[in-house]
């Protein structure tokens, strides 16, 4: 995986952008973190939903991504159109 960027889009909403493999698309997802929280131990630190996200979520996506007409990787990548997000 390789990072290509990431934003905070409010105090509950982040978007993730990486690729698979060099050259490769694109990949977007967007987590509202106390919907994410809620399904592990409320101990659980932000450095440690960061490493869920990475490890369970990101290596090992669900479904087959689609385009969305969304604002979340604008100034992220030189064509946010071109994202295909995993919600």
């Amino acid at each position: 995986m390789t990072w290509v960027g990431g934003r905070v889009l409010d105090s509950d909403h982040v978007v993730m952008l990486y690729r698979e493999g060099a050259g490769g698309p694109v990949i977007g997802q967007h987590y509202q973190l106390s919907a994410f929280a809620s399904m592990f131990d409320p101990e659980t630190t932000t450095e440690g939903l960061a490493h869920i996200i990475f490890v369970d979520e990101i290596t090992d996506p669900s479904g087959p991504g689609e385009r969305l007409d969304v604002d979340w990787a604008d100034g992220l990548v030189p064509d946010p159109s071109a994202v295909t997000w995993w919600t």
